[in-house]
């Protein structure tokens, strides 16, 4: 029993979010209040111009963290259909003033989320014998918390404070049928033993399919300064 109740985990997600049979998020309109606005999370209208869902991801993923509408987040033109991670942070600079976009290691992307930024995950995968590549957004991770911790909701600050470590980053890959209350539809396993190592990871779908990623590139987002927000109640 001692070794099932060190065992908890928790999943924290993105500030602002919400799973309600649709996704919610918080935008702030042009009097300055913030309120909840639909999401839509279809990803077939644009496969054309976006085949692997790079600024599908993008979009949305900026329009959570400046709250803001998430039509309004107009893409420069002449922008490449498969963007590698820098053309991804050239283009989430301009969206998001006041923030830091840059690539990074995917064992970092925990604690982005806990300094309230994201990121997003260009994945290598491999589905049956061929290789795809897709672009997902991270929404959340899943962490464990110590024995101390136990039967408490973890604090903001406890990643960095090591009473929690992080087990899995919890992702939107594009393309993936849309689950309508768990917040994501695949997780990405994280190593053990430390940033230092580098894929493959695992990436496990909701409806059980498992890929192993054969080298991840991340966009890490998170703010320069940390702004109070107004944030309404769920």
């Amino acid at each position: 029993m001692k070794n099932a109740a060190s065992k908890t985990l928790f999943h924290r997600f993105i500030p602002g979010l919400r799973f309600h049979s649709f996704w919610y998020y918080q935008a702030r309109g042009s009097t300055g209040r913030v309120r909840w606005a639909r999401l839509p999370m279809v990803s077939d209208a644009c496969a054309q111009a976006d085949p692997h869902g790079a600024w599908w991801c993008a979009q949305r993923c900026a329009a959570v963290l400046a709250q803001r509408p998430w039509r309004s987040m107009q893409l420069p033109p002449g922008l490449p259909a498969q963007p590698d991670a820098r053309q991804m942070t050239h283009v989430l600079q301009q969206w998001l003033p006041g923030w830091s976009a840059a690539p990074a290691s995917v064992q970092v992307c925990a604690h982005a989320l806990e300094n309230g930024g994201s990121a997003l995950l260009q994945l290598h995968v491999w589905a049956r014998s061929a290789p795809s590549i897709l672009w997902a957004w991270v929404v959340g991770v899943e962490v464990q918390a110590r024995q101390s911790l136990q039967g408490l909701a973890p604090a903001p600050g406890s990643l960095q404070a090591g009473h929690l470590s992080p087990r899995a980053l919890l992702i939107v890959p594009f393309g993936q049928d849309m689950p309508w209350a768990t917040g994501h539809t695949a997780r990405v396993r994280l190593h053990a033993k430390g940033p230092q190592l580098r894929g493959p990871h695992e990436v496990v779908a909701q409806d059980g399919c498992w890929f192993e990623d054969s080298g991840l590139d991340a966009v890490l987002l998170k703010p320069v300064l940390r702004v109070q927000d107004e944030r309404v109640s769920l």
